[in-house]
């Protein structure tokens, strides 16, 4: 699979993140974006008060040409098997939440 270039990873990013924006009957899900920081984010706010009634479902960031996803709270449909389903190739693919790093500058030289 070809690597993407930097202004194809910020467009994939921003549309398959907000992609999970939506409502349920017990809470609704509003898509943040910052173009500015290539920062993309889905908050969940429960319709009721109390506490922890907001939450992040998912959040990802661009840098260069890399996806790098902070959270991921979706069981059914993670972010990583949206953005492969899209043709990102998965060493353009972060996950942070689970302790993955980006490359240094010595792994970067090493890749093809």
């Amino acid at each position: 699979m070809d690597r993407l270039d930097s202004a194809q990873i910020i467009t994939i990013a921003r549309t398959e993140v907000e992609k999970y924006a939506g409502g349920s009957h017990e809470a609704t899900a509003y898509p943040i974006s910052d173009d500015q920081r290539h920062t993309y984010a889905v908050n969940a706010m429960m319709h009721e008060l109390g506490p922890d009634r907001a939450w992040i479902i998912v959040q990802a960031r661009v840098v260069g040409d890399f996806i790098v996803i902070d959270e991921d709270n979706v069981a059914n449909k993670p972010l990583i098997q949206a953005l492969l389903k899209v043709g990102v190739p998965r060493e353009q693919i972060i996950c942070a939440y689970t302790g993955e790093h980006l490359p240094t500058a010595d792994t970067v030289e090493q890749m093809p």
